[in-house]
C-alpha cells in the first residue's frame, strides 16, 4: 500500500504520462498482471490511429489507463501502480 507522498507522486506521474500520450507516441514500460514485462509504443493522440467505436463505450477506471498500441493496432490497458517508465518518441 502506497503512503499519501507516494500517492500523490504516483498521480502526478500518471498525469504525466496521459499528457504525454495526448501529444504523441510514448514509449511505456510496465509489469502485466503475470509478473511479465511489457513495452509498447502507444498514444491516444486524434490522428496517429484509426479507431470506429462499436457498441457501448466502457465507463472509465481512474485506476487504469487506456492508450492505443501503434504496433498491434488495438487499444490496451495497464493498470497505474504496474507503470515502470515512459519516455516521448
Amino acid at each position: 500500500m502506497l503512503n499519501t507522498e507516494e500517492q500523490v507522486n504516483m498521480q502526478m506521474t500518471i498525469n504525466n504520462l496521459r499528457s504525454a500520450l495526448d501529444q504523441g507516441v510514448v514509449r511505456v514500460t510496465f509489469n502485466k498482471r503475470d509478473g511479465s514485462r511489457r513495452e509498447m509504443r502507444a498514444t491516444t493522440k486524434q490522428g496517429l490511429f484509426n479507431y470506429t467505436p462499436s457498441g457501448e463505450a466502457h465507463v472509465a477506471n481512474p485506476d487504469v489507463t487506456v492508450m492505443w498500441d501503434m504496433d498491434k493496432g488495438a487499444f490496451r490497458s495497464m493498470r497505474n501502480d504496474s507503470l515502470i517508465s515512459f519516455a516521448a518518441e
